[in-house]
């Protein structure tokens, strides 16, 4: 399945700023995720259901401009009423 999502790279503290929750066993990307450089990405919690149905994405790859990257969170389903360049549930 090809989609094309908006996917924007932010630091550990951006969770904190968007009250930005994981969903449980996943977790937000970390200071050592970018220090090593790992390739990594937290979903939004419908980009989830659109990629990978009910089925836990947690360890699952996804392909961003072919290139793999290894799922470590799910954003934990939240009502949102302003949005600043698109809807977090909807991003990468």
């Amino acid at each position: 399945m090809r989609l094309t999502p908006q996917i924007s790279a932010n630091s550990p503290i951006f969770a904190v700023m968007r009250n930005i929750i994981p969903a449980a066993g996943g977790r937000y990307v970390n200071d050592l995720d970018i220090n090593r450089r790992r390739r990594v990405v937290f979903l939004g919690d419908k980009l989830k259901t659109d990629l990978f149905g009910e089925a836990d994405a947690v360890g699952r790859t996804v392909m961003i401009d072919n290139t793999p990257f290894l799922v470590v969170g799910v954003m934990a389903k939240k009502a949102q009423d302003s949005s600043y360049s698109g809807r977090d549930q909807d991003k990468a």
